[in-house]
């Protein structure tokens, strides 16, 4: 990362803040982390932890009671109901809620999630063909269905009632359904629309138990809370509330599925927070989809023997082992492709296809390569005549709208403005690449560079268990409530060696205090220049493990320099 390129705001000085906050219990590091962040007026009621946030009315979501009452018949009255989830890890985490929620109810309860390669993306026609055929009298989607025209309307000749469970923006004619549950609806009071599609699940999930009486099955929130962090919607408001209550179930009682998930991720007895969901559960959940097929992992997160959900476990975490192999091959053909397509000339988006790469992991590819290259990234996986893939933003630019510009071209499309899917015939992707590129090009963009983001300057004698039990308050961290960066300068090199294959390990002095620190994947950063430093300014994030069998607290390395000689204005710290 050159100099100049991180995000350093104008930081607030530390006496002054705690002159004037001096009953709050909080140290100036974590006072200005607060400050950057806007939150200080929430230190007098102790808003800024989100302890107070509280679960909201499921009734106020747009025709939930019409849906709630739907499925509290089929109960009572034993009617065959189908739970059709999507493919990633929130889809399949709403489908076993949804499944096993209301079989304790007493309900005739079949999940289905589809085959990634064999059904693309949105409701599988061959399910609602299946489901007709069986006498399915209701059919809920999870995560899916928002955009399913074709796919509801034949439902509805069926004679099947559907119910959308559903977090993905709407078209200004959104298909016909027996309820539509969508907190991206108009004319609704319910006062959040970033949940996920597994928590409109348990929303839908909870109302049928208010209608009947009961109470509201706080136990799935383990599902709720994997994937709110997984599907990287916002962790603000609500959210926030969900994925802490499902962390602590998590920590204190895992259903099977997930104990046996754990174990093999070596995780239990840790004192795990949301990063392991999102960097641990969630990449092996999702790889059974991408590399075999998601029912694997459904059949793990509804397991109930311990024996089974620990071979279902295992089985999961081989293709996790599998799916990292060919993402690799699949991501290194993509740069190399991508670096060929920009050295003939300027692009402001890359479409990029190949018959060699695997559907399962291009949307991870897709990732990387439009973080490497900085542009709005599609790459497809060619199977003869159709082309399945997946698109990443980049630049700030709306993939969901810019998709919706090329639909002409496209048989099928969905997601949202960071991320989507779609599915064309072979023989126009030439020309999608050149409408792709020019609605891309038209769009608003942030061309500027950003760098590492930091929240405060600290001494490392300022990281201690009281900052620690401050950060665990300020958490979950996620979207649009990010894990707090420090800054530490001039910082003295007391050993630095290579970790595994390409890790770098620090042990840094600031003159009082003397902290290891790890950079992961910055080996080949440690240059001369560096290392010959008389001193280092370091980004980093703090990470303590309770029950760790190596050293609790890790200070993991986002960004290092050369430290500079003084401070640049608005830098005090």
């Amino acid at each position: 990362m050159p100099d100049g390129a991180w995000q350093l705001p104008d930081f607030e000085d530390a006496e002054e803040l705690s002159a004037l906050h001096p009953h709050c219990g909080l140290s100036p590091v974590a006072l200005r982390i607060l400050a950057g962040r806007g939150m200080l007026d929430q230190l007098e009621d102790s808003r800024w932890d989100g302890a107070h946030e509280a679960f909201v009315d499921p009734f106020d979501l747009p025709d939930m009671e019409r849906a709630a009452e739907r499925i509290s018949r089929a109960v009572d009255r034993g009617e065959r109901v189908v739970v059709h989830g999507d493919y990633d890890v929130d889809g399949i985490s709403g489908t076993a809620l949804l499944t096993g929620g209301l079989r304790r109810l007493g309900a005739v309860v079949q999940p289905f999630v589809p085959d990634r390669i064999k059904d693309g993306y949105g409701v599988a026609d061959r399910l609602v063909e299946r489901a007709g055929e069986a006498g399915v009298k209701v059919l809920i989607t999870v995560d899916t269905g928002s955009s399913a025209r074709t796919a509801l309307g034949r439902a509805r000749e069926l004679g099947i009632d559907v119910v959308v469970c559903d977090h993905h923006l709407l078209e200004p004619d959104p298909p016909a359904a027996f309820a539509l549950i969508n907190p991206h609806r108009s004319g609704h009071s319910y006062p959040h629309t970033d949940l996920c599609g597994c928590a409109v699940a348990w929303k839908l999930l909870g109302a049928v138990h208010q209608l009947r009486n009961l109470d509201q099955p706080l136990r799935e929130l383990d599902l709720v809370a994997l994937a709110t962090v997984a599907d990287q919607v916002p962790l603000r408001g609500e959210n926030r509330a969900l994925v802490r209550a499902g962390l602590e179930i998590l920590r204190e009682r895992p259903r099977p599925g997930l104990g046996a998930l754990l174990e093999v991720s070596r995780l239990s007895g840790v004192e795990f927070d949301e990063s392991y969901l999102a960097f641990q559960l969630a990449p092996r959940i999702n790889a059974t989809g991408r590399i075999e097929t998601p029912r694997t992992a459904l059949a793990l997160l509804l397991a109930e023997d311990g024996g089974e959900a620990r071979r279902l476990a295992a089985r999961t975490d081989d293709l996790n082992r599998q799916r990292r192999s060919v993402q690799q091959r699949v991501s290194a053909a993509a740069k190399e492709l991508a670096q060929r397509r920009l050295l003939r000339g300027e692009s402001s988006a890359l479409v990029l296809a190949d018959p060699a790469w695997h559907f399962g992991v291009v949307g991870i590819s897709a990732a990387q390569v439009a973080g490497d290259f900085d542009r709005p990234t599609v790459l497809l996986a060619v199977d003869g005549s159709v082309a399945r893939g997946s698109a990443r933003s980049a630049r700030g630019v709306d993939l969901k709208a810019a998709l919706d510009g090329c639909s002409d071209l496209l048989l099928r499309h969905g997601g949202h403005a960071a991320a989507a899917g779609l599915q064309i015939d072979t023989s126009k992707i030439d020309a999608f690449a050149t409408r792709f590129e020019e609605v891309v090009a038209q769009m608003p963009q942030d061309l500027g560079h950003r760098g590492p983001r930091v929240d405060a300057v600290a001494r490392l004698g300022e990281i201690d268990r009281d900052f620690v039990d401050f950060q665990r308050r300020l958490g979950p961290f996620g979207n649009s409530n990010p894990e707090p960066r420090l800054l530490s300068r001039d910082l003295r090199i007391v050993s630095a060696r290579t970790v595994g294959a390409d890790h770098l390990r620090l042990q840094l002095s600031d003159g009082s205090d003397c902290r290891d620190f790890i950079g992961f994947s910055m080996a080949e950063r440690w240059s001369s220049e560096l290392r010959g430093a008389s001193g280092l300014d370091v980004i980093y994030s703090v990470r303590y493990r309770e029950g760790s069998p190596f050293d609790p607290w890790q200070l993991q390395v986002h960004a290092l320099r050369a430290s500079t000689s003084k401070l640049r204005t608005g830098e005090a710290g």
